[in-house]
């Protein structure tokens, strides 16, 4: 059923605005280095959870995927530094995330919602 998702998923990210096989390439290396950004904050996994979570982002095959494993980080990090830190490093992870996702879903974001302390 997984491979049924998927499909429908990718069916769906063609739909949005520079989803083209021209920008493919591009999108491709924005996705890798949100990646990357995400697995930074989280640094050398401590325990199980972290290291569940670092598996999860390296294999997350897109941005939907990963900005919904910003809750799972942010539980990480909270337990690591403490929620006010691992807050503020999430606020920094969302402007990657612009051009990758519909902007209704990072809207309430860049709102200040995530900024609070």
């Amino acid at each position: 059923m997984n491979w049924f998702r998927s499909a429908v998923r990718s069916g769906f990210q063609a739909l949005r605005p520079g989803s083209s096989a021209a920008s493919q390439p591009k999108r491709e290396a924005r996705l890798e280095a949100l990646r990357q950004a995400m697995l930074s904050c989280l640094g050398q996994p401590t325990d199980n959870l972290a290291a569940q979570v670092q598996q999860r982002i390296r294999f997350s095959a897109d941005p939907d995927s990963l900005w919904y494993l910003r809750g799972d980080l942010l539980h990480v990090l909270a337990a690591q530094q403490g929620e006010v830190l691992a807050r503020r490093q999430l606020s920094q992870l969302t402007p990657l995330f612009d051009g990758l996702l519909p902007r209704a879903m990072t809207q309430g974001q860049k709102n200040g919602r995530e900024a609070r302390h």
